[in-house]
Order: C-alpha cells, then sequence, then structure tokens
C-alpha cells in the first residue's frame, strides 16, 4: 500500500504515478511477482504500476493498494519507490519512507508499522486521513484499587511514563 499525501497548501492536480519499482526477496534472492489487482482509496483499478491518481487536496492523501502474489515461494518487499508526476512534470518525493505492518485491526482501522531497517519506534497509520502517528510505549509505575460503596463497580488510579 503506497499513501500519495499532499501536505502543501494548494491543491495538486493529475496527479500520476510514472513509475512504480518493487523490490520483492526470498531469504536469499529477487523473487518474481504478479500484480493481482489495485484499488486506488478502495476502488477497484488497472493493474498497471503507472496508475493514474487524480486531484489531491491539500491536507488529504489517496491510497493505493497492491495485491500481488509470488508464485510458489514466501517473500516480502523490502522496498519500494516511485516516480510521480503533476500536471504532466516529474516532481520530486519530498518524504518517502517504507514500513513494515506488525498489526492490523483492518484496512479502514489503521494498522500498526515500523520502519523496514527498524523495527522500533512503532507508529500507527491511519489510511483513511493519511497519517501517521509516533506511539511512545508507556512503562506502568504503580497502581492503586479505590474502594467505593457501589460494589460492581472498581476504580483504579494508574500512574504511567514514557519508557
Amino acid at each position: 500500500m503506497t499513501a500519495v499525501m499532499n501536505i502543501g497548501y494548494s491543491s495538486l492536480s493529475d496527479v500520476r504515478i510514472a513509475q512504480t519499482s518493487f523490490d520483492v526477496v526470498t531469504s536469499t534472492q529477487s523473487a518474481p511477482f504478479d500484480i493481482v489487482r489495485m484499488e486506488l482509496d478502495g476502488e477497484r483499478i488497472g493493474n498497471s504500476l503507472s496508475p493514474e491518481v487524480g486531484d489531491i487536496m491539500s491536507g488529504s492523501s489517496k491510497r493505493i493498494t497492491y495485491h500481488i502474489t509470488t508464485p510458489g515461494q514466501t517473500a516480502k518487499i523490502v522496498n519500494m519507490s516511485m516516480v510521480v508526476t503533476i500536471e504532466g512534470v516529474l516532481t520530486t518525493v519530498e518524504d518517502q519512507h517504507v514500513y513494515v505492518i506488525k498489526a492490523a485491526a483492518s484496512e479502514k482501522g489503521g494498522f500498526i508499522v515500523s520502519s523496514v531497517s527498524n523495527p522500533e519506534p512503532v507508529f500507527f497509520f491511519r489510511p483513511d486521513i493519511g497519517s501517521i502517528i509516533n506511539i511512545v510505549p508507556l512503562e506502568s509505575v504503580a497502581s492503586q484499587v479505590k474502594t467505593i460503596d457501589d460494589p460492581k463497580k472498581r476504580t483504579v488510579i494508574a500512574s504511567f511514563r514514557n519508557q
């Protein structure tokens, strides 16, 4: 999955992916792969590695999902790159990162991700709005159960600190 984000103040028109490259590998070598299907914001599009993204408003993003298979073998994507054009002009991608999905509630609910090269820190990625947030691990320092009159309720006072 790729999120093409517009973090600028103006809208982007006629955004296209001119080229996409995947490095798919087994434990020892490059692996051939086939594209099963592709989606743009959940809508099925063709299988071209050069899809038309369209317009991206300021502060929003478009999500391209690639469903690929490596026939007869287990492999993983270790790198990905793309060339982007805006109104037919090549543009420099200002910030590009490749992440590994560590856990997923659902595609719409978000993913816990980390960098391919570094398993820590971890981030929460929300594909619906194209945001990524640093997750700060917390360490439990103390907790105390507070008694109250209602036996069906329990109050716990806890304190935490950043690790």
